[in-house]
């Protein structure tokens, strides 16, 4: 079916009433953004305190542009927003413990909430 010009469109939107999405002859039409979902894979699998861990991420859908940054819950502050080419991020930590990665993305549609990855550190 073609477009129809927005003067067509006379009904009130069910989320935004202040927004006119069709009418009783028209219907408002909208590409859905699929949900971002991030699975972060830790390099080595075991981490010793004091050695470098890589944080890998891996994005569904893979074509998201997505900014990504870590909370590594041990203290230090908050990394930067990297952009998807460049989410590899190391981290070292320095105590023994569980700690929970919190990853959060940033896409330029929508914004993820945190997404908590649990990583155990050996003496």
């Amino acid at each position: 079916m073609p477009q129809v010009a927005d003067s067509f469109c006379n009904m009130a939107c069910v989320g935004d009433n202040t927004k006119m999405c069709g009418s009783m002859e028209h219907l408002s039409i909208y590409d859905a953004v699929p949900p971002l979902t991030v699975a972060i894979v830790a390099s080595p699998d075991t981490i010793a305190v004091g050695n470098t861990v890589a944080f890998a991420p891996t994005f569904t859908p893979s074509n998201a542009n997505a900014a990504l940054r870590f909370d590594y819950d041990d203290g230090a502050d908050m990394t930067a927003y990297t952009t998807a080419g460049a989410n590899l991020t190391t981290h070292v930590f320095h105590k023994a413990g569980l700690y929970s990665v919190d990853a959060y993305a940033n896409t330029p549609d929508q914004l993820l909430q945190v997404m908590t990855f649990f990583y155990k550190v050996h003496a």
